[in-house]
């Protein structure tokens, strides 16, 4: 059989012979098909083996026969073994291994069973549904043309098969491969036959799960039908296949919608996509850009044009914000470009509806949208002179928009003349590619600049500087009640790490009675970094109430309640993905955890088709983003090809996006490309200006290119000389604690360590992610001062400031880095009260560990004969700071008591306990159970005495214990 003819209009000629034989659908009656008997092959060679007296041949046909008659019996495994042999002596026989391939199948064994279906294909045979297996292995194989060909021999078959739903899978998946070859008219021609599907069947068949798979498939099938139409300018027959793709489950989405709203309108009936569109508004769907691009194309063809955005403006918005400005949007795209523009600009400045930051980006970046480059940077400067808050959004927006972002502070400084704005955008884009060039030194007394300067003078280390501008705000009078001097203050607070200072005044604002979702994401977050993840979780249950229509509400409550989460709760997590579900249907939240969910199930497959749309949608989303690169790393595990091109060609497209560029570089790096992996960073960089992914250069260059000195020095170029930020202090800490090996030639590295870590503000609040490496850093300090510690000119000094450091901010140490510290501290001579701290903070973060702690302690003193100093500190560390008994620091109080052997020790013992009121408590605790021993008086020091006195004779220590 000649393969598929590589022109549409013979493949074409092939579906119409198909169609003139089509069989009857529902009705088909059951009809018995003849069983084609085995066709051996009669060209046998001469010499061949006989084995019992039968020849190859006749052997090979009585093994086919046993076998079928044990695959009618279940017998698939006996049945597979012996089609084996038989193939074996037959090779070229098609009957032979299309028998293999159905007992195969029969067993589960699809890949095998596939190969078996492709030899009796490429031998010949003609039988259809044998066919239609051989070209769904070829489909899932990647083999469009030989799946093709398969497809179209298994429906010209003669006769036509008896089954109806053989020709219905063959037809429905050539459709799709013709679609994916280029042939549009052959495969829509194909796709519409395949998918007259019966509602039902008498007919046995062996196509179950094949015919199952089209069913379920159905909407997406349909709307490839519908896509494919479009592309011929067939719109009428397209809008017909939306519309039955949107009524079924899986096609019911946004999407569809949009599609059938495009076909209607491009087929001359604007009316009803405008009634469609109206429809979808009022069902609380959100709007993308496609669907904003409908709004206002059936808006000009309707007459008049405000027509569509008067209906709009009628709908309610339930009081959420995420739908006010869905409304707003849609409104805006079916007005003229002059209504549309004074709708967005008035509520941009409606200081009075509160909007949120999400919903401020997508008003100001619909408003733009109408201007050039140049023209933007005068429209959003004015945003800024009205409402100096809306600085930060504004410059983010003119360097994602503009086609060469690297030009945008050049038309910033020649295109802004007022000095306020001017240097309000140049800060916030200083920010924005983390330049740390710029302060603001003009003497601005707007809060939102005051906390901008705040932002800038943080990045850069100048701690003085931002305390002195925090005053500034402070001393706002605030009594009018507006939130503008509260949220710099916050923002300010926030820029500086005062996380603690931040929470009130944040929570001032969430408690008012018209909060915006975004005071309480803000507090949410503030709680949880100051360790009140119950009130965080409680920000979140409000914020989600007052807008169901937010996804981020969502994501930050599936973050917070997830498996990683501070609260991780399953039975939460579900219902907020209900919630979601239902609310929000079509997001693209959902549809992110699907595929994630997809993706953590280990089905690749399906998987790859739901990311593989999200990133056609939106490439530049950070969800979708992160859901590519998860995808990206098991594709590379299962050693499967990484789609890097759509993700190049995205990022050309959006020159801003440093996502795409991430995205792009670890997909390299997963392909063993590290080299081109830097040289897309750099490319980026050199067109955008923006050094955001030089930490990303960084970790290529020290993991995968294993050069930790070349990393080294390109993060001191990055950070700079002092003062630092605290995150750059942190990445030095980090850095140089990497390089400590254990020589002298890296000694000095930990006073490096030290020195970063005293830059960081006493007051500052550590993030998590701060304290986790910082912790690692001085755990790195403390294996590098365990192996020198004894050698001739160590120095213990900056060991034990970073350990003092840690101690001071509550950062985790480890118990032998605890004990390190112990022993260091006894080794430098340290008063009592140093080692008496550091001991407590040891046995304060393991409590479970406080007998070892205080055994190390007591005999590290005794060892530099500090008896004295050891008996002090225990007698204090026996007592926790509610003035209770730690037991196991009391057992080594008691042991150090025993080897001294003095009855003084013993009287200060018992002395001490009684002034604690401790007494009985602790003669319970030490006392032998059982006998004369339960009937003592355990409040009497005479009772403790006695018992010392047994210990003590029991210890051998002898003279002392009268």
């Amino acid at each position: 059989m000649a393969p598929l003819p590589p022109d549409d209009e013979q493949a074409r000629e092939g579906l119409a012979d198909v169609m003139r034989s089509w069989p009857a659908r529902a009705d088909a009656q059951d009809s018995g098909a003849p069983s084609a008997a085995p066709r051996v092959n009669a060209d046998a060679s001469e010499d061949a083996h006989e084995e019992d007296g039968e020849s190859p041949h006749v052997r090979a046909l009585r093994l086919y026969a046993e076998a079928r008659q044990l695959v009618d019996a279940g017998r698939q495994s006996r049945a597979i073994s012996l089609l084996e042999e038989a193939a074996g002596l037959e090779p070229d026989s098609p009957e032979i291994w299309r028998a293999l391939g159905d007992a195969r199948r029969a067993a589960g064994f699809e890949a095998s069973s596939g190969v078996a279906y492709l030899k009796a294909a490429d031998l010949g045979l003609g039988e259809p549904e044998a066919l239609t297996f051989a070209g769904l292995v070829a489909k899932k194989r990647d083999e469009p043309e030989r799946a093709a060909g398969l497809f179209i021999r298994a429906l010209r078959a003669e006769p036509p098969h008896a089954d109806p739903l053989v020709s219905i899978v063959a037809a429905a998946n050539l459709g799709e491969v013709l679609l994916e070859l280029g042939r549009v008219r052959a495969g829509c021609e194909a796709l519409r036959m395949g998918l007259d599907l019966p509602s039902s069947t008498r007919t046995p068949t062996n196509m179950g799960d094949e015919i199952s798979t089209v069913y379920r498939r159905r909407g997406e099938l349909l709307t490839r039908l519908g896509d494919g139409w479009c592309r011929l300018g067939a719109f009428e027959d397209a809008a017909g296949a939306y519309r039955e793709a949107a009524q079924t489950p899986a096609g019911n989405t946004p999407r569809v919608r949009t599609r059938l709203i495009y076909a209607l309108r491009r087929a001359g009936r604007p009316a009803e996509a405008g009634l469609l569109l109206v429809e979808e508004l009022r069902s609380g769907a959100g709007l993308d850009a496609e669907s904003l691009s409908a709004l206002a194309d059936t808006a000009s063809r309707l007459s008049p044009r405000s027509l569509l955005a008067d209906v709009i403006a009628g709908i309610d918005d339930g009081g959420s914000v995420t739908r006010r400005v869905d409304l707003l949007l849609a409104r805006a795209a079916a007005l003229d470009t002059r209504h549309a523009r004074r709708i967005l600009e008035q509520a941009l400045l409606d200081a009075d509806r509160s909007p949120t930051s999400a919903a401020r980006r997508r008003l100001l970046k619909a408003r733009l949208a109408f201007e050039q480059p140049d023209s933007r940077i005068r429209v959003a400067a004015a945003f800024v002179a009205e409402r100096p808050a809306l600085a930060a959004v504004s410059a983010t927006l003119l360097f994602e928009l503009d086609p060469q972002p690297g030009l945008v502070r050049s038309r910033v400084e020649r295109g802004v003349r007022d000095p306020a704005v001017r240097s309000a955008l140049l800060g916030e884009l200083s920010l924005l590619l983390d330049d740390r060039g710029m302060i603001m030194d003009a003497p601005f007394e707007d809060p939102a600049m005051l906390a901008l300067g705040v932002a800038l003078a943080s990045a850069r280390g100048l701690w003085d500087e931002a305390d002195r501008l925090i005053g500034r705000i402070e001393a706002i009078d605030a009594g009018d009640g507006s939130r503008v001097r509260d949220d710099a203050l916050i923002r300010a607070y926030e820029a500086v790490q005062r996380f603690d200072a931040a929470l009130p005044v944040c929570r001032g604002l969430a408690e008012r009675p018209a909060a915006p979702v975004d005071d309480l994401l803000r507090l949410s977050a503030l709680s949880h970094l100051m360790g009140e993840d119950d009130a965080s979780g409680e920000a979140l249950d409000r914020a989600l109430e007052i807008d169901p229509y937010d996804e981020r509400v969502y994501r930050a409550l599936i973050a917070f309640y997830g498996p990683n989460g501070p609260k991780p709760d399953v039975e939460r997590t579900t219902e907020i993905g209900r919630t979601l579900r239902e609310q929000l249907p079509s997001s693209r939240l959902l549809r992110q955890l699907v595929a994630g969910e997809l993706l953590r199930r280990g089905l690749l497959d399906e998987a790859s088709e739901r990311i593989s749309a999200l990133l056609r949608e939106d490439p530049t989303d950070g969800g979708t983003v992160e859901v590519v690169s998860a995808w990206w790393r098991m594709l590379a595990e299962a050693d499967r090809e990484i789609p890097l091109e759509f993700v190049r060609g995205a990022a050309e497209a959006h020159p801003a996006s440093s996502g795409l560029v991430r995205l792009l570089a670890e997909g390299l790096v997963l392909l063993d490309h590290p080299a081109e992996a830097l040289e897309e960073i750099d490319r980026y960089e050199a067109r955008t200006g923006s050094r955001v992914l030089r930490t990303l250069a960084e970790r290529i260059t020290r993991e995968t290119l294993d050069d930790p000195a070349g990393a080294a020095a390109m993060v001191e170029e990055r950070i700079g000389p002092p003062p630092h930020a605290i995150d750059d202090s942190v990445d030095l800490a980090s850095l140089y604690a990497g390089l400590l090996d254990g020589t002298t030639k890296t000694e000095s590295k930990a006073a490096g360590v030290l020195a970063a870590l005293r830059e960081i503000p006493a007051v500052a609040v550590l993030t998590d992610r701060q304290r986790s490496v910082l912790s690692e850093a001085v755990g790195e300090v403390a294996s590098h001062a365990d192996r020198r510690r004894k050698e001739e000119g160590f120095t213990s000094i900056p060991a034990l400031g970073c350990f003092d450091w840690a101690a001071s901010r509550g950062l985790a140490l480890a118990p032998a880095t605890h004990a390190l510290r112990l022993a260091m501290l006894v080794d430098s001579g340290a008063d009592a009260d140093t080692i008496a701290a550091a001991a407590t903070d040891a046995i304060e973060e393991y409590p479970d560990s406080a007998q070892g702690f205080a055994r190390r302690v007591v005999d590290l003193l005794r060892d530099a004969s500090r008896s004295g100093d050891a008996f002090d500190w225990i007698a204090d560390a026996c007592f926790d700071d509610a003035g209770g008994l730690r037991p196991g620091v009391l057992n080594e109080w008691v042991r150090l008591v025993l080897q001294e052997g003095t009855a003084r020790s013993g009287a200060a013992f018992i002395d001490t306990l009684k002034s604690r009121g401790r007494l009985a408590e602790a003669f319970d605790l030490l006392r032998p159970r059982g006998g004369i021993w339960d009937t003592r008086d355990a409040s009497s020091p005479a009772e403790m005495a006695y018992l010392l006195a047994q210990y003590a004779v029991g210890s051998g220590v002898e003279g002392e214990h009268e």
